[in-house]
């Protein structure tokens, strides 16, 4: 696979007007594809080079073209303006009321791109690997699953003394001396 470039980009996605958004040429444009390559190699795991297998080749692009297309409207003036209104659940004036989803929900629903057209084609093209680490660091509440360890203990085995005055009684309980 070749590296998407601006013109690769503009073919997947041509109801784009890329003049109105500020990016009237392929020059223009290139920076953000880069970033939008860069972006789609980093969450999949998957080098947009010849090592990408032949079958995700459409995948990868469609996946740089929504991504560049999701940059251009992050970087827009409006977008940049009202940056702070994401974090706004809801608001309420004299005759209208609008309530937005909570920042994070996307997070919390095992997304990897709030832009769900986007997070199918990110999830499509992980590696195995990158799947695994991207599972491992979701939870239904958002926060990372803990590592740990079980180390199986037969309290049955042997004598029921143990170190130094503890033991197990008969009914399984640790006891003590002195207590």
């Amino acid at each position: 696979m070749e590296r998407p470039d601006a013109a690769a980009v503009k073919t997947v996605l041509p109801m784009v007007d890329w003049a109105a958004l500020g990016y009237p040429t392929d020059e223009a444009l290139g920076p953000v594809v880069e970033m939008a390559n860069e972006y789609v190699e980093a969450v999949t795991g998957r080098p947009l080079d010849a090592s990408m297998p032949s079958s995700l080749d459409t995948l990868a692009l469609q996946a740089v073209a929504l991504r560049t297309a999701q940059l251009t409207y992050m970087f827009s003036a409006d977008m940049i303006e009202s940056g702070a209104d994401a974090g706004i659940q809801s608001f309420t004036v004299p005759g209208y009321s609008e309530t937005r989803r909570e920042p994070t929900s996307w997070w919390k629903a095992g997304y990897v791109n709030p832009w769900a057209a986007l997070d199918e084609l990110l999830w499509l093209l992980m590696t195995p690997e990158k799947r695994d680490e991207w599972e491992e660091n979701m939870s239904e509440d958002g926060i990372p699953t803990p590592a740990f360890e079980v180390t199986a203990v037969d309290w049955g085995a042997g004598t029921t003394e143990r170190e130094a005055d503890t033991w197990i009684d008969e009914r399984g309980y640790w006891i003590r001396r002195g207590w």
